[in-house]
């Protein structure tokens, strides 16, 4: 079982603030957020921050402080009547990298257990140091070390000392001109868990370089076969895997094998507009979006948000008339809190979505009244040059995104195959009303909201 505390990047700024404004005392704060829990990871997803007044401390040293319960009481009332998350947070103001120290260790053995016993539940502990952090989560079953991530306009995950992908010398060969040019964020490749929703012409191609940088655990969503039509754009497929009708999404456990990657591959055939796929995607760093429905976007969006997971959306289109071909543009939208709402941006069609969604029969009638416009996917025109391309885009996107080129990247990209133009676009704000971003939306749910997906 795997342990993660996420939070926002504005959240983070305000808490390191708070924590770190006087380095000769500790400093303490509490968070409130909400959890989740999948058969592989539970997490806590963190959105407001409580600060304390000076005066909350009786005791309030460069090494140690306490807080009387009467400060800390409404917050306890607070989540057992909500069921949410309490986690305590303080710094190491000494302290680049914190760990937790013997007296924090007696500290929480006697919060903790209180703590639990008014309000059951998941609860949390973060240390923060000058530039590093600590988290641990703490359940009815234990206490377990836990890693943190940060997303807004930057993501920065920090694991924790027992996490992370074991490491064979021989991979150094294979890795070592990959090391020259990011250095340690090559490293960290190998410790991220990323999601890629979609195996066909992007996605595939967005997985084969994946899995060549070393990417450690790896979800391939996808409820699809591959088929004749694919192998002109699937760079992952065979004439044999056509003629055998092989689903898309095992083509990347396959490839991992063939390329003596010690990658974990699961391949998921299924739709992520299904519950019971969607979810599996909670324990992700990250996830790349590759469909083209609406629909499975719709979720994708609010995944993004409601766990604070960031999601790279990407595609290609061709749009042919009879006198030749109008666009050919590929597009790359980072998702996410502080980034872009496909809601907001105007990407998804509500009446398409409700028209994808509809049994057969119904969504004829949807086409016939033209909320189902062109051709299908499978049927649409495609050049392996722009899926390939896209794609080498949107991962170099993710790469800026989690830090390793140094670079932050705009929110949304897009690229004019036929001018050969790249043009850096900002995102509008989120709409007043937005039922996914807004202040009424559903950032940091969690568990505590159903996604936009079908129940099994």
């Amino acid at each position: 079982m795997n342990y993660r505390v996420r939070i926002s990047s504005t959240a983070w700024q305000h808490l390191r603030t708070s924590l770190l404004k006087d380095r000769a005392r500790e400093y303490a704060a509490l968070l409130l957020g909400r959890h989740y829990e999948s058969s592989r990871e539970i997490g806590l997803v963190l959105t407001e921050v409580a600060d304390l007044p000076r005066n909350a401390y009786a005791t309030h040293r460069i090494d140690q402080l306490r807080i009387p319960t009467t400060y800390v009481a409404p917050l306890i009332k607070r989540v057992r009547l909500s069921g949410e998350s309490l986690v305590f947070a303080h710094s190491h103001p000494w302290s680049i990298e914190p760990t937790f120290s013997a007296a924090d260790e007696d500290g929480e053995s006697k919060f903790f257990p209180a703590l639990q016993s008014r309000a059951q539940g998941v609860h949390g502990a973060l240390v923060v140091g000058d530039s590093g952090a600590a988290a641990r989560i703490h359940t009815l079953s234990g206490v377990f070390p836990a890693a943190i991530e940060v997303v807004g306009d930057t993501v920065q995950i920090f694991r924790s000392r027992r996490g992370g992908v074991k490491r064979d010398e021989s991979e150094s060969a294979v890795f070592d001109r990959q090391q020259l040019a990011l250095g340690s964020a090559a490293v960290s490749l190998r410790d991220l868990a990323v999601g890629v929703v979609g195996a066909g012409g992007t996605g595939s191609a967005v997985i084969e370089q994946l899995l060549r940088m070393g990417v450690g655990d790896l979800i391939v969503v996808d409820p699809d076969n591959v088929e004749d039509s694919n192998l002109s754009r699937l760079v992952l497929a065979t004439d044999a895997d056509a003629r055998s009708g092989k689903p898309k999404a095992e083509l990347a456990a396959n490839r991992a094998s063939a390329l003596g990657q010690r990658s974990k591959v699961l391949a998921i055939v299924g739709d992520v507009r299904d519950c019971d796929v969607a979810l599996q995607l909670r324990d992700r760093d990250l996830i790349f979006a590759c469909t083209d429905s609406h629909s499975s976007r719709v979720v994708l969006n609010q995944l993004a948000f409601q766990y604070l997971i960031p999601v790279v959306d990407m595609g290609a289109r061709i749009v042919r008339t009879s006198s030749g071909v109008r666009d050919a543009v590929g597009e790359i939208r980072l998702v996410g809190p502080e980034r872009t709402c496909l809601v907001c941006q105007g990407v998804l069609d509500p009446e398409i979505v409700t028209a994808e969604l509809r049994e057969p029969g119904d969504r004829e009638e949807f086409v016939r009244r033209g909320y189902v416009l062109g051709p299908s996917e499978d049927a649409a025109p495609s050049l392996v040059n722009m899926t390939v391309g896209v794609a080498a885009l949107g991962v170099t996107a993710a790469l800026n995104w989690l830090g390793a080129l140094g670079k932050e990247p705009p929110a949304i990209v897009a690229l004019d195959f036929a001018d050969l133009r790249l043009r850096r676009l900002r995102a509008d704000a989120h709409a007043p009303g937005c039922p996914v971003g807004g202040e009424q939306g559903v950032q940091g749910m969690a568990d505590f909201r159903q996604l936009p997906c079908r129940k099994s």
